[in-house]
């Protein structure tokens, strides 16, 4: 289970240290003992760890109270779209397109036979360097799904049906 799960159930977690990138901080209030900040971390980053280790390194303890995310890789808070204003006949104006929020992954584009392939969970033979991430899209430039590629052969993580 995640961390946040197990800590919503209010059982002990344990999370194994690892390097994070905090490239941005800021203090943007300190009032009766309570500091409210604005930070940009790196991908894997707990909050609430850092709330806690913040106030370890101030000779203290500390807990995070309220946390807002404002922005996930290109896509912030000017993005959000108020729930009262959302209904069910104008929802679909809102989403926004896997390639636009997925702008940063290596795109590959499939044949309609590769596309069948990938989508059984078969691995396709791609002429490319190994890669973490690509999205997977078709020839009408619909997403199929998310991979990776390995040793030449495109291999599924998730497949859209």
């Amino acid at each position: 289970k995640r961390a946040y799960e197990l800590a919503r159930q209010k059982k002990e977690v344990n999370l194994q240290s690892r390097p994070i990138k905090i490239l941005g901080f800021g203090i943007e209030n300190f009032e009766n003992n309570k500091l409210t900040y604005k930070a940009q971390v790196s991908k894997g980053t707990y909050i609430r760890v850092l709330s806690e280790t913040i106030a370890e390194k101030l000779g203290t303890i500390g807990t995070t109270i309220n946390l807002r995310r404002t922005k996930i890789g290109k896509i912030d808070l000017n993005s959000a779209v108020k729930l009262e204003d959302l209904n069910c006949d104008n929802w679909k104006e809102y989403l926004i397109p896997l390639t636009q929020i997925f702008s940063s992954y290596a795109k590959i584009h499939l044949e309609p036979g590769q596309k069948e392939l990938f989508r059984n969970g078969g691995h396709v033979k791609i002429p490319l360097i190994d890669e973490n991430e690509v999205i997977v899209l078709d020839n009408a430039n619909e997403c199929v799904g998310f991979g990776y590629i390995k040793e030449g052969l495109l291999k599924p993580k998730i497949v859209f049906i």
